[in-house]
């Protein structure tokens, strides 16, 4: 019994499913792949403001420790568990203490006021 081989149209039909299933696949990757751009529905970035000027970007989420350590911003901490309020800053006039925060939803500018 000799094997021949599969017919034009099947392959034809094989590739094109092929192909099919490697555009659904690397569709399904991006859409579940978390963006930094500034999108509807998406994770985006927020500038933050900090009390020494300077001003870095930052995501909803983000701690606001790590973003002060990133603007070389020192706040003064004390017990770094948000209990004492020693680092407590003013974030766009509402008080927030910096050790425990995490930034907010919003587009931002977050402005931190001593």
């Amino acid at each position: 019994a000799t094997r021949h081989p599969p017919p034009k149209a099947a392959m034809r039909v094989l590739a094109l499913l092929f192909l099919a299933l490697v555009a659904c696949t690397s569709w399904a990757f991006r859409a579940a792949a978390p963006s930094r751009h500034r999108a509807a529905g998406r994770l985006h970035m927020a500038d933050v403001v900090f009390p020494n000027g300077k001003k870095v970007a930052g995501s909803p989420g983000d701690a606001l420790k790590d973003l002060a350590k990133k603007a070389r911003y020192n706040a003064n901490y004390g017990c770094e568990e948000g209990k004492c309020g020693s680092c407590e800053v003013k974030m766009n006039g509402k008080k927030t203490r910096v050790c425990v925060a995490k930034l907010p939803k919003g587009d931002g500018p977050f402005k931190l006021q001593e």
